[in-house]
C-alpha cells in the first residue's frame, strides 16, 4: 500500500482521520503504528488504476513463523520513451516499519530501467536497511538480501508477466 501511495482511514471515539499509508508506521519496534489503541482501520484507499499508470512488483523471501524475512514492493511510472517518470521502492521486514527508499527512487527517475540503474537503485535501497533480530534469518543475511530483492522487483517490472528475474537466491542463514 505504501508503494502505491494509498491512504488509510482510522475511526475512533474522537472521529475519523485519513493519513497516507506510509504515515501509519513509525520507527519504533514496540509501538510501531501511529494508530491509537482505541482506533480501528476502517478504510484503505488506493489511487484509481487510471491514476496509477505505472507498474507494481513485489518480491518476498520465504516466511518464518509470522514474520517475513524481507519484502520489497517497487512501483514505477514510465514515459512513452521508457524513462522513469516516478518511482517508489519500499522495503519491508528489515526495520520496524516499511521503509520507502527515496534514494532508490532518485536514482531511477529520468533513467530507463537498465541493469545499471536497477543495480544503483538496489544499492541505494540497501543503505538504510537495518534488520531487527526478530526472525530465524540472520541479520547479516537479511541485510545482504535487500539489494537482491530490490533488484528482483525492479527487473520484474521489465517483464511484468515474469514473477522473477530467474536469479537464484542464496540460502537463508
Amino acid at each position: 500500500m505504501v508503494a502505491l501511495g494509498a491512504s488509510v482511514t482510522l475511526m475512533g471515539p474522537k472521529g475519523s482521520r485519513s493519513i497516507p499509508a506510509a504515515s501509519l508506521y513509525r520507527n519504533d519496534g514496540i509501538e510501531f503504528l501511529t494508530k491509537q489503541p482505541d482506533e480501528l482501520l476502517v478504510r484503505i484507499e488506493v489511487p484509481r488504476a487510471a491514476d496509477l499508470s505505472g507498474r507494481l512488483s513485489e518480491a518476498q523471501a520465504p516466511r518464518c513463523l509470522r514474520f517475513s524475512g524481507i519484502g520489497v514492493a517497487a512501483w514505477v511510472d514510465l514515459d512513452p520513451q521508457g524513462l522513469v517518470r516516478a518511482a517508489r521502492v519500499v522495503v519491508g521486514a528489515v526495520g520496524s516499519w516499511p521503509m520507502e527508499s527515496e534514494e532508490a527512487a532518485k536514482v531511477l527517475v529520468g533513467q530507463p530501467l537498465t541493469d545499471e540503474s536497477i543495480t544503483a537503485a538496489a544499492t541505494a535501497a540497501a543503505r538504510r536497511a537495518k534488520p531487527l533480530d526478530n526472525t530465524d534469518f540472520t541479520i547479516g543475511w537479511r541485510k545482504d538480501m535487500v539489494p537482491v530483492y530490490v533488484r528482483r522487483a525492479l527487473v520484474s517490472l521489465l517483464r511484468p508477466s515474469s514473477p522473477s528475474d530467474g536469479a537464484g537466491l542464496p540460502p537463508a542463514g
